[in-house]
């Protein structure tokens, strides 16, 4: 065997080591993602859960403890068709939901009419879309003249400064150079000031050939 050939032979054992190392690493990587992802899935399909719980919102205490009096107020109440006060009844978890007739009986979503009346039901007088409220607001309800139900919204302003805990699990990879380059970190940001978030991060990185852990805190600006 030459010396010509056995460097060749070298060479070709290097590159088939080195592309079965890329080839190991991307399965670690596509396995490590793919229960990232399964992870996630799981994750959200639970916040969503959350999200999409109906709320039996409180007074606030300016409207709590005031006194009540019965007045023969004439509302303008909507007649809602069957199919749709069953599609509110269900959306908003309120099965004995009524609505009123063009006679003025209380019915049911079947049409049954109910004894009571209006003295013992609970009768649909409107549904309004919300804006979104990411730090929540207040609503108040009024009989507008006419006797239409209204619902105005005011949004919570948010707070020049503000604390929130959020954190943050990520690897970055090198297009170029997948197994030497790559970074693995947990980030946290928790303090807000204006648009600028105090974020800490932590970890570890590979870049040509060695690799390390490292910590760093900052500032960014989100949009």
């Amino acid at each position: 065997m030459t010396a010509e050939t056995s460097w060749t032979s070298r060479v070709r054992q290097w590159a088939a080591g080195s592309t079965a190392a890329v080839k190991l690493g991307a399965a670690v990587v596509a396995a490590l993602a793919l229960l990232v992802l399964l992870g996630e899935l799981a994750a959200w399909r639970r916040v969503r859960e959350v999200e999409r719980r109906v709320v039996q919102v409180a007074p606030t205490r300016r409207f709590a403890e005031l006194e009540r009096v019965r007045v023969p107020a004439e509302l303008a109440v909507p007649v809602v068709p069957g199919r749709v006060l069953e599609r509110l009844a269900r959306d908003y978890d309120r099965p004995g939901l009524a609505t009123v007739t063009a006679g003025g009986e209380v019915v049911e979503a079947r049409g049954a009419v109910l004894p009571g009346g209006l003295a013992g039901a609970e009768v649909a007088l409107g549904e309004f879309r919300l804006p979104r409220l990411p730090e929540g607001g207040g609503a108040l309800v009024t009989r507008e003249p006419g006797g239409e139900v209204s619902l105005v919204v005011k949004p919570e302003a948010r707070r020049f400064v503000g604390l929130r805990s959020e954190w943050a699990v990520g690897a970055m990879l090198s297009p170029a150079d997948p197994a030497g380059e790559w970074r693995g970190y947990v980030r946290w940001s928790g303090l807000r000031v204006g648009r600028v978030h105090v974020v800490a991060e932590g970890g570890a990185q590979a870049r040509a050939g060695t690799s390390s852990a490292y910590a760093l805190v900052g500032a960014e600006v989100r949009f």
